[in-house]
């Protein structure tokens, strides 16, 4: 199958470039590249281990620290320049290239789901790694990892600067808090990659968008039988969930909502005088997204209402706290960024795929107009975001080797190519 023909499979109108087509089967051929993608091979041992010293050192959202130290150590080991932890905890090393160049950021997110107590400890289990967090996103962390020793090791001369960087807080109530501080405020960036999971083929340019709350009730409660008659915080939160679970939301744009965490009271023979709900709410529409929560909001105003005309008491307060805000937003398919992931793809031998919407630390960039996706990684992984998370290494090599085509292409080699990342500015 020719690169076109994917690209129609893949429900895509523009065909690509032919001016990228040929820069990338020029780099692609040129015995330099060839010669690094062979030890990008050769040293998939290495990458590995990588992935099991990183993935042992615990870290969730907010805890970072200790393995942000040890990725500094380690940028700082395969000869990067201006190492550094920034204010919020990203840890970024520097390939310059000139200066006029494009300035490409090559990121994996370094938290986790798991609290501090989890067990993170690497087991072999026949051809697979098991451990809370061995994929996502250690494994991502591992393959930008391996991208930046391709290119040091080589001595490879980019046109463009690539930075490398493990950034904080992707996950949960982390609200993209690493990305966001590094795309504010005029950024110098001209494109973002980041491969978190997926088939290794994989491209995503469409960000689904969520906003996510903390709702809290409170009330005064009392004792179930002697204050009997008191309205009650986690009455007032259960009428609520009920309403909400009754909504309707458009199949198109996708719009999905879930009341995923649920707390509150004292005891069993206790009126609830305080309950709080995790509210997450998304969509692939920012219009639709503003909808959908209005509704809900709605609705869980009248769930108060409605306890406390129950018992006739104004009793019930409720509180909203947004604590995510993941906006939505799409690249053109012809975006040359997303062009030039999926010819790498293909000239690596494997079909490339065109993702579905998702949530991930590209979707900040996106909403800005920056050019930016998600990729696969190499490999095969399962049990995310479970005790059971498993990484099977089969032909992981080809996922930092696909990243390792993907950034030569958009920074340019001298000697070789010219960029096909423009600047922004």
């Amino acid at each position: 199958m020719n690169l076109d023909q994917n690209r129609d499979q893949n429900g895509d109108q523009n065909q690509f470039s032919p001016d990228i087509v040929a820069t990338m089967e020029v780099l692609r051929k040129h015995p330099k590249v060839e010669a690094v993608l062979e030890s990008i091979r050769a040293t998939d041992n290495v990458t590995i281990q990588d992935q099991i010293e990183i993935c042992e050192i615990n870290a969730p959202s907010h805890h970072e620290q200790a393995r942000g130290i040890d990725f500094k150590r380690r940028l700082i080991e395969l000869g990067l320049e201006d190492v550094q932890i920034d204010e919020v905890g990203n840890v970024l090393g520097f390939i310059h290239g000139d200066k006029e160049g494009p300035v490409l950021l090559l990121s994996a997110h370094l938290d986790t789901v798991f609290d501090l107590d989890t067990d993170t400890k690497v087991r072999h289990e026949a051809e697979r790694l098991c451990a809370p967090g061995i994929s996502d996103n250690t494994r991502g962390l591992a393959e930008i990892l391996a991208v930046a020793r391709a290119i040091k090791s080589a001595s490879i001369e980019l046109m463009g600067t690539l930075v490398v960087c493990g950034n904080v807080c992707e996950e949960g109530e982390g609200d993209l808090k690493g990305i966001k501080h590094l795309f504010r405020d005029n950024a110098p960036f001209d494109g973002y990659m980041t491969p978190d999971g997926g088939y290794i083929g994989r491209v995503r340019y469409k960000g689904t968008g969520s906003h996510r709350y903390r709702v809290t009730y409170q009330c005064k409660g009392g004792h179930s039988f002697n204050d009997f008659g008191n309205p009650s915080a986690v009455h007032a939160m259960g009428r609520a969930i009920a309403s909400i679970s009754d909504l309707v939301p458009p199949e198109h744009p996708k719009t999905t909502f879930t009341v995923g965490v649920v707390s509150g009271g004292t005891s069993i023979n206790s009126i609830a005088g305080h309950a709080t709900m995790l509210l997450d709410i998304r969509s692939n529409a920012h219009d639709a997204l503003l909808s959908l929560e209005s509704e809900i909001v709605e609705k869980i105003k009248a769930a108060v209402e409605q306890e406390n005309n129950r018992w006739q008491r104004d009793a019930v307060a409720v509180h909203f706290e947004m604590i995510g805000d993941r906006p939505s937003g799409a690249l053109e398919p012809s975006e040359p960024i997303v062009q030039v992931s999926c010819i790498a793809a293909e000239l690596l031998g494997h079909a490339y795929e065109v993702a579905e919407a998702g949530s991930t630390d590209a979707n900040y960039p996106i909403s800005l107009g920056i050019p930016a996706i998600q990729v696969g990684f190499g490999g095969r992984a399962g049990g995310v975001h479970t005790l059971e998370e498993w990484y099977e290494p089969k032909g992981s090599y080809q996922g930092p080797q696909k990243h390792f085509l993907t950034t030569l292409a958009l920074l340019g080699v001298k000697g070789i190519s010219n960029p096909i990342l423009k600047k922004r500015k």
